[in-house]
């Protein structure tokens, strides 16, 4: 029994050492370094452009980030279903995290962490990062309900597989700050051929007010 815990745990720090010296792919750094690290652009290029710039390279970097992780765990034999899983997982239990501590921080009572309260102070800073604008749909102390669009750059470094797995750091804020009482779900559709996303903060235990989950490119039969 301890020959085979000490061979469990050794092979562990060996798939650790090596995802630690993992080469690093070079995607990471096709998009270059961020253009507001330059004078002459933050002094002359106006706010739009360089809010819109800076939005992009961000959803880019975590996009890359993302699947980064994905290729370093598919290169040590784990198939990307479960590799996303494993993403999901510690991304969770992450945000779920620092949403405890936020509400310990600010001393927020229960009944004061609605949808609303969630959405706005939990999620909506969090999407700022993605380069994404979108509507409310739904706004009511049970259920939270924002739409957006795809397009440039949305659909250039967002695949459907990674907003998935980035969705699990919403459930877990929203899990974090609801001690468990509400959740974070998307949803992709299409209208007109045209698609569209909707991420809503509702109820735990109550079927979402999204249609059907969303299937990534390639797997639909």
């Amino acid at each position: 029994m301890a020959k085979t815990k000490a061979k469990a745990t050794a092979t562990a720090n060996n798939n650790r050492k090596a995802i630690k010296h993992w080469e690093r792919p070079s995607y990471l750094d096709t998009w270059g370094p961020p253009k507001f690290q330059n004078e002459r652009y933050l002094f002359r290029e106006p706010d739009r452009k360089k809010h819109y710039d800076a939005l992009v390279w961000a959803g880019n970097q975590i996009a890359f980030l993302m699947q980064a992780a994905l290729d370093v765990l598919g290169e040590h034999g784990i198939p990307e279903e479960e590799a996303s899983e494993k993403l999901r997982l510690r991304l969770r239990e992450a945000r779920r995290e620092e949403a405890e501590e936020f509400v310990r921080k600010n001393k927020l009572k229960p009944e004061d962490l609605d949808a609303r309260t969630i959405a706005t102070e939990g999620i909506l800073p969090w999407e700022a990062a993605l380069g994404v604008s979108g509507e409310v749909m739904i706004n009511t102390p049970t259920r939270y309900l924002r739409r957006f669009y795809g397009g440039d750059p949305w659909d250039q470094h967002l695949s459907a597989l990674i907003l998935d797995i980035m969705g699990a750091e919403g459930e877990g804020m929203a899990q974090g700050m609801s001690g468990g009482r509400l959740t974070f779900r998307t949803n992709r559709f299409s209208c007109g051929g045209d698609p569209f996303d909707e991420w809503v903060v509702e109820p735990v235990d109550e079927d979402s007010v999204g249609r059907a989950r969303r299937i990534p490119p390639g797997r639909a039969k």
